[in-house]
C-alpha cells in the first residue's frame, strides 16, 4: 500500500507540475487564438483536478508512513510522519480559522520540520556510513534555511545576520542531494536514465536561452529557489535530479527513494504553500526511510552494514551495493 500511495501521489503531482507549473507558465509567448485560450483552459482544469488528487494521495501517504514499521525502521520516523501530518492539515486550514497567522512564522515551523527528519534517522541509523553524507547534506540544507526564515519571522524579535546567505547555501545543497544519493546507493552508469536526462535537461536549457524570464520563473516560483545560480548550474542539477530519479526507479530495492527525491524536487524549498510542503515532506521522509532501509546490488549479491533494530536493542544485518 505504501509504495502505491507513493507512486499514486508521484503521477499526479508530476501531471499538476507539467500542466499548471510549466504549460501554463509558456502561455504568454504562445499565440492568442480561441483555440489556445480554450486548451489552456483545459490545462488548468486538468491541473487542478491533478493537484486535488495528489493532496488526498499524499495524505493517505502520510497516514501509511505513520502505522509503517518495516520499512521506516523506527518509530521515530513514524511519529514525525504523524506530527507532519498535523502540520500540513492545519496549514491547510489555517485560512480558515487564523486569516491573519504570520506566513514567515508557519514558514519557519515547516522548514524546521524538514530539519528534525534527517536529523532524527541519525537516532534510527548506527554505522551506515554511506547513509551520512545525504543525511548530512540534509541536515545542513534544512538547517541553512530554518535559519533564514527564522530571520524572516523575527522570532523572539532576534534580527539574525546573514539570512540571505544562509538561504543561498540551503539552494546550493539540495542541487546536490542526487549526488550524495547515488553515492549511498553506489549505483552504476545508466544509459537510459543518463539519456532522459539529456533531453529534459537541453530542453530546460533552450528555455533558459530563448525565454530566460520563464525559466527563471518556473525555478523561483514553482521550485521556491532564488535562481541565482548561473543558468548552467540548474540545467546542470536537472540532468542529475533526472538520471538519478530514473536510475533509483529502474531497481526494485530503491523505486521509494526515486519516488522520495522526485517528490522532494516538486515541492523545492516553497514553505509558503501546504501543497508544496506536502509533496517535499511525503518525498523526504521517503528518501529516510529509504536510506534506513535496505540498498541491493543489481547482481543480487549484497555488503552488509550493521543498523539499529526498530526497538534498538540489537543491532539487524541491511544491505548495501557494491561497485
Amino acid at each position: 500500500m505504501l509504495a502505491f500511495l507513493a507512486r499514486l501521489l508521484l503521477v499526479f503531482a508530476l501531471t499538476e507540475f507539467a500542466l499548471v507549473r510549466v504549460v501554463l507558465r509558456t502561455g504568454p509567448i504562445l499565440p492568442e487564438q480561441a483555440f489556445v485560450t480554450g486548451l489552456l483552459s483545459w490545462v488548468w482544469r486538468i491541473g487542478m483536478w491533478s493537484l486535488n488528487v495528489a493532496v488526498l494521495a499524499g495524505g493517505a501517504l502520510l497516514v501509511a508512513l505513520v502505522v509503517e514499521r518495516e520499512q521506516t525502521q523506527s518509530r521515530l520516523l513514524n511519529a514525525t510522519a504523524a506530527l507532519a501530518g498535523v502540520v500540513i492539515l492545519s496549514k491547510f486550514l489555517a485560512p480558515l480559522v487564523a486569516p491573519a497567522t504570520d506566513t514567515a512564522v508557519a514558514m519557519f515551523a515547516l522548514s524546521a520540520l524538514h530539519l528534525s527528519i534527517p536529523v532524527l534517522a541519525f537516532l534510527a541509523l548506527r554505522h551506515s556510513y554511506s547513509a551520512y553524507p545525504p543525511l548530512l547534506l540534509l541536515v545542513f540544507a534544512y538547517g541553512a534555511a530554518s535559519y533564514h526564515f527564522a530571520g524572516r519571522a523575527a522570532l523572539l524579535a532576534l534580527v539574525l545576520p546573514g539570512g540571505n546567505a544562509a538561504f543561498a547555501l540551503a539552494e546550493a545543497l539540495v542541487l546536490l542531494l542526487p549526488v550524495t544519493l547515488l553515492y549511498a546507493g553506489r549505483l552504476r552508469w545508466h544509459v537510459p536514465a543518463a539519456g532522459l536526462a539529456t533531453g529534459l535537461s537541453m530542453l530546460y536549457g533552450g528555455m533558459a536561452l530563448a525565454k530566460p524570464k520563464i525559466a527563471s520563473a518556473i525555478v523561483m516560483w514553482d521550485i521556491g529557489l532564488s535562481s541565482y545560480l548561473p543558468a548552467v548550474v540548474y540545467v546542470a542539477a536537472v540532468w542529475l535530479l533526472v538520471y538519478t530519479v530514473v536510475l533509483l526507479l529502474s531497481r526494485e530495492a530503491t523505486q521509494l527513494a526515486g519516488v522520495g527525491l522526485a517528490l522532494l524536487a516538486l515541492g523545492g524549498l516553497r514553505f509558503d504553500y501546504a501543497y508544496f510542503s506536502l509533496l517535499s515532506l511525503s518525498g523526504l521522509l521517503l528518501v529516510v526511510m529509504s536510506l534506513c532501509s535496505t540498498w541491493m546490488r543489481p547482481e543480487g549479491g549484497v555488503r552488509g552494514r550493521v543498523l539499529a533494530s526498530p526497538q534498538g536493542r540489537a543491532p539487524v544485518q541491511s544491505t548495501a551495493p557494491t561497485s
